[in-house]
């Protein structure tokens, strides 16, 4: 069942939401506000803290580093049997290969972002959306 529980919200049966935000400078909190609700609803709390960091860098980098014509991304969340799925959808195409990302410095200032990610999540990685253009940056993270 497809049910819209807020606006630009959609939950599909319960184990899916899908938000759409800004891109701004607050989507990353809005996210995490949405993460949370969605992690209650689940009786997965205790998952929030690291999600919350993760969803963080990459609403972050959808504001900071998306072409101009970018003006919303698409949060998704995926309570899976095993694991929580989250991913960011935005417009642009540009994407940097995960193999290519280097480790950031222990006492980097930037750059950390998909550090945290590589480091804390199960998996996590990028689809390019050929169909509609823009792609899809991800993670994955064992659930209790």
């Amino acid at each position: 069942m497809i049910g819209a529980i807020g606006t630009n919200a959609v939950r599909v049966g319960g184990t899916a939401h899908r938000f759409t935000v800004p891109r701004n400078d607050i989507a990353p909190r809005l996210a995490r506000g949405l993460l949370r609700d969605a992690l209650a609803q689940w009786n997965l709390l205790d998952l929030y803290g690291d999600a919350a960091v993760m969803l963080s860098e990459l609403t972050t980098n959808v504001h900071l580093h998306t072409n101009a014509d970018v003006r919303s991304m698409d949060v998704i969340f995926l309570r899976l049997r095993f694991a929580l799925y989250v991913a960011v959808v935005d417009g642009d195409e540009r994407c940097p290969e995960i193999g290519e990302l280097p480790f950031a410095a222990d006492d980097a200032v930037c750059g950390r972002g998909w550090t945290i990610i590589r480091r804390t999540a199960v998996s996590c990685g990028f689809i390019r959306n050929k169909e509609k253009g823009g792609k899809t940056a991800w993670f994955k993270m064992r659930r209790p």
